[in-house]
């Protein structure tokens, strides 16, 4: 089965269809994810410079209920940076961003940029 998950602006999530098989697809997709540190989702807002990143759970109270858990964020300054584009892996690509940890616990993330 295939449904499609909507994350509003009010953090609610939408699962299309609204029905019971949708959810249930929706909720294997993520306890099938969970194993491998989970479903996430991200919205980005380019005209006040924030990027917010979402873990997708199943509700535990009836196990039926999608709802998105804010786990990180971003701010930067619209004036002087420009999200130009977004691209994704294709899926079940390997994503590796080497990263190395700096003294003040910031991170150094190498990328390319073509």
């Amino acid at each position: 089965h295939h449904a499609v998950v909507i994350l509003h602006a009010d953090e609610s999530i939408t699962v299309i269809p609204d029905s019971p098989s949708g959810k249930a697809a929706v909720a294997a997709a993520i306890n099938r994810a969970s194993g491998r540190n989970g479903l996430f989702t991200h919205t980005i807002n380019s005209g006040s410079g924030s990027i917010q990143t979402y873990r997708l759970l199943v509700s535990s109270d009836d196990g039926e209920e999608i709802i998105a858990q804010q786990v990180g964020g971003s701010t930067f300054i619209p004036e002087q940076e420009t999200i130009v584009s977004v691209a994704y892996p294709r899926r079940n690509e390997i994503v590796q961003s080497p990263a190395k940890i700096l003294g003040d616990d910031s991170l150094l993330l190498s990328y390319l940029n073509p």
